[in-house]
């Protein structure tokens, strides 16, 4: 092998070196936003108080309760129609935003229900 050969060899070798290297580096780097992305999720999902909690807990149960195929939005709508008096004491002291957390808590739930099947 020439001279210029083993050096172009060298070159090859040093510049799929250099490749690995931003390769780790950019995977590291995308590691990094996928955990701090993680993180600000768990941060920001809403804890439900008490009376979220009862709401949502009845919601769940009317929708094991009733045939497939479920249509979520005919659901929530019939729950609330027929929602018993013991449960509307609850649903009443809550908020708006109270109730958007409840209903996103609701959705998460169901997604994760379809993800199962």
């Amino acid at each position: 092998m020439k001279h210029k050969d083993k050096l172009l060899d060298i070159r090859e070798h040093l510049d799929n070196a250099l490749h690995q290297a931003i390769s780790i580096e950019r995977i590291r780097e995308e590691t990094e936003t996928a955990y701090e992305l993680v993180d600000s999720l768990v941060k920001d999902e809403p804890q439900l108080n008490d009376n979220q909690k009862i709401v949502l807990e009845w919601l769940k149960e009317k929708t094991c309760k009733c045939n497939k195929p479920v249509y979520p939005m005919n659901l929530v709508r019939k729950a609330v129609e027929k929602m018993p008096v013991e449960i509307v004491n609850y649903y009443d002291h809550l908020s708006d935003r109270e109730e958007f957390q409840v209903l996103a808590a609701f959705a998460q739930w169901g997604l994760e229900q379809e993800e199962k099947e």
